[in-house]
């Protein structure tokens, strides 16, 4: 696996984006697995100062994933694969100046 995260904040406002490229290899009896890359992107509004314990943020993000077909014996697995995107909402916590606690969902809105 490797990959990179990037985070900027706008005042309350904070973006950050991330990803990761997963290779994958060979099982056994002569099966390969796709690889698989993941996308994120989300956005966070703080509600109070940063720095006042504790805070509260709310999250809105889009994750995507696209994974390549598995092969066995050299033919593609015609139902592995695609192309998934998730909304995902949620909810975060700085309780302390080292303390975080988030919660999230993931809703499926596109899949191929």
């Amino acid at each position: 696996m490797f990959g990179m995260a990037i985070n900027k904040a706008f005042g309350r406002f904070t973006v950050d984006g991330s990803v990761l490229y997963q290779l994958k290899g060979s099982g056994t009896q002569d099966y390969e697995f796709g690889d698989i890359v993941r996308t994120n992107l989300q956005g966070a509004y703080t509600m109070k100062e940063r720095g006042e314990y504790p805070g509260v943020e709310l999250l809105a993000g889009v994750n995507a994933q696209f994974a390549d077909k598995d092969h066995e014996n050299s033919e593609k697995i015609s139902d592995s694969g695609g192309t998934t995107i998730f909304f995902s909402p949620g909810i975060a916590s700085q309780l302390t100046e080292k303390i975080r606690s988030s919660a999230t969902k993931c809703y499926p809105e596109f899949t191929a």
